[in-house]
């Protein structure tokens, strides 16, 4: 099978690794979060790089806005990680 995507896959790696940790720090925070907590907590990067995973997980479904400058995990996101500790059929 021929692999389309261009970036390697240790970068592809890298990327999925970043998500996940982002929607890990989401589904669990227990406050609206900002670019600025993720930078802080999460991961170092750019607020530019992450802005762009921020809107992507947005366009997604996974979060959503909570205001001008915060963000929250979607009810989805909070499912799908299994915040509340219930088995989802």
């Amino acid at each position: 099978m021929k692999n389309n995507n261009p970036r390697p896959v240790a970068q592809r790696c890298e990327v999925f690794q970043n998500v996940f940790d982002i929607l890990l720090f989401a589904g669990h925070a227990t406050k609206p979060f900002t670019s600025h907590d993720i930078q802080e907590c999460v991961m170092d990067a750019s607020i530019n790089t992450i802005q762009n995973y921020l809107a992507d997980l947005k366009e997604r479904g996974y979060i959503e806005k909570d205001s001008n400058r915060t963000y929250v995990a979607t009810q989805f996101t909070k499912d799908l990680l299994n915040v509340e500790g219930k088995i989802k059929p």
